[in-house]
């Protein structure tokens, strides 16, 4: 596949996809979730933490293969 190919095939697949901001919101959310997480002795990861923390405030689902992680955090939707 050609670059151009490659290029025009991530756009596509960008259109089809929800993309959400890190918000203020999201970042309180994150100290909320780890602060739980952490009473809990269930550590995760910071980036999942935010990624869990920016699907909460949006009121999203996420579809991960790291589903191990996310399932920890009560609050999320995991779609499967």
């Amino acid at each position: 596949m050609k670059r151009s190919e490659n290029i025009e095939a991530v756009r596509r697949l960008l259109d089809r996809l929800l993309i959400f901001s890190f918000s203020e919101k999201a970042a309180e959310k994150a100290c909320e979730v780890a602060a739980k997480l952490e009473a809990d002795g269930d550590l995760i990861g910071f980036r999942d933490l935010l990624i869990g923390a920016t699907v909460i405030v949006n009121d999203g689902g996420l579809l991960t293969g790291n589903v191990r992680h996310f399932e920890k955090i009560n609050e999320i939707k995991l779609i499967r």
